[in-house]
């Protein structure tokens, strides 16, 4: 595993980015992956910006936020970040899509205040598998959930 501590005023600018997001998506209808911005909007947004703010800052690299790209990469054109509560770390699964790029690798990441796990990864081929494909909270949102048993270390990545 690979923890990342955050400042106050990266949390701050983290935040920031994730609420501009969650506006952007609810001005332009656009609930990516059936995801409700109403619902859950500004919690998945800032622990994304939380998440790809930690990644960049282990990465080294510049964090742009992607404001208005739905089809970037989420740090430096090429890592792709998913993020869940740290507080569900026993049962956070890496979550694919169907339109996921298969050439980039995916990162589980998992949230807190201040402080971000990031636990491990996969290609996306690898994890678009059918025995991957469900429903796993029944939402009416069904996609490809890893399990953090299936992911390869983060420290291979």
């Amino acid at each position: 595993m690979v923890e990342v501590e955050l400042s106050n005023s990266e949390i701050l600018n983290a935040a920031m980015w994730g609420c501009f997001r969650n506006v952007q998506s609810w001005k332009n209808a656009n609930d990516k992956h059936g995801a409700n911005t109403e619902r859950d909007g500004w919690q998945l947004n800032i622990m994304a910006c939380l998440s790809e703010m930690a990644w960049s800052k282990h990465k080294r690299v510049y964090y742009n936020a992607s404001i208005g790209n739905y089809n970037a990469a989420d740090v430096d054109d090429y890592y792709q970040i998913r993020a869940s509560s740290i507080i569900y770390r026993n049962n956070a699964c890496l979550r694919f899509h169907p339109s996921d790029d298969n050439e980039k690798p995916y990162i589980l990441a998992l949230v807190g205040m201040g402080k971000v796990v990031f636990s491990g990864w996969l290609w996306g081929a690898e994890g678009k598998q059918h025995k991957y494909w469900c429903d796993k909270w029944n939402v009416g949102r069904p996609a490809y959930f890893v399990e953090q048993s299936d992911l390869r270390p983060i420290e291979t990545l």
